[in-house]
């Protein structure tokens, strides 16, 4: 009698660890976005969903309104552009509440077709594959098999900052922080985004390394660029 009731209860405890009503919760993450009032119409807004300073998710507004799915809970950031207007990030807590983000026209707006770099074009197909299939399971925080695809990424482009910058990301969320710091190195040789520099600044943070952090936020600070008016 005392095995009978020693599976039951075994059964149970199972059925308890691995039930979805515990299992990671995903969620739809809705929001809209507020024109300031002499900013006229937008033409198109282009809202990212952002982790660690990556984007794992775009979207562009739709009757001011805007949505990403299958979103892990956690901390992100929204990031909100538009030609003629100041680009805008917000943070955000999933689940929480809905965001509205405000954009403000840029004084003395320059109007000029969007290009890409050079250096961009230079990431062979296999690579980019490679790194949006990463991409899909950072969303899921399933940074494993991210890691898998971001490792064939810059095997077949070495010089992938974007993906170096991934690998450390994830090798921070798993607290290899050396691994971290020399996966961001990597990523700070190419072209970057000043937010590099605070990535690398928090790993020297979390190594109890303060004259290395300082260090990495000088070089964000003049890396970053002045807003109009500041």
């Amino acid at each position: 009698m005392r095995s009978v009731m020693a599976v039951v209860v075994s059964v149970l405890f199972i059925l308890l660890v691995y039930s979805p009503s515990v299992a990671q919760r995903t969620n739809t993450l809705r929001g809209s976005v507020k024109v300031a009032a002499d900013g006229g119409s937008t033409a198109v807004v282009r809202i990212q969903l952002q982790t660690f300073g990556m984007t794992i998710q775009e979207v562009f507004l739709h009757d001011n309104r805007f949505e990403f799915l299958n979103v892990g809970e956690g901390h992100y950031a929204l990031v909100a552009d538009s030609p003629g207007y100041e680009t805008a990030l917000q943070e955000v807590d999933v689940p929480g509440v809905w965001p509205v983000i405000e954009l403000r026209p840029r004084r003395n707006p320059v109007q000029r077709a969007e290009t890409v770099p050079v250096w961009n074009l230079r990431i062979p197909k296999s690579a980019r594959r490679q790194f949006d299939a990463a991409k899909s399971k950072l969303l899921e925080n399933d940074c494993a098999d991210a890691l898998e695809h971001l490792k064939k990424a810059v095997d077949a482009y070495a010089e992938y900052g974007d993906a170096h910058k991934a690998i450390g990301v994830c090798y921070a969320q798993m607290n290899e922080l050396e691994s971290a710091e020399h996966e961001f190195k990597l990523a700070l040789e190419q072209p970057h985004a000043p937010e590099l520099h605070l990535l690398l600044a928090k790993i020297y943070e979390r190594a109890g390394n303060p004259g290395l952090r300082a260090r990495q936020l000088e070089l964000y600070a003049e890396e970053k660029p002045k807003q109009h008016g500041k």
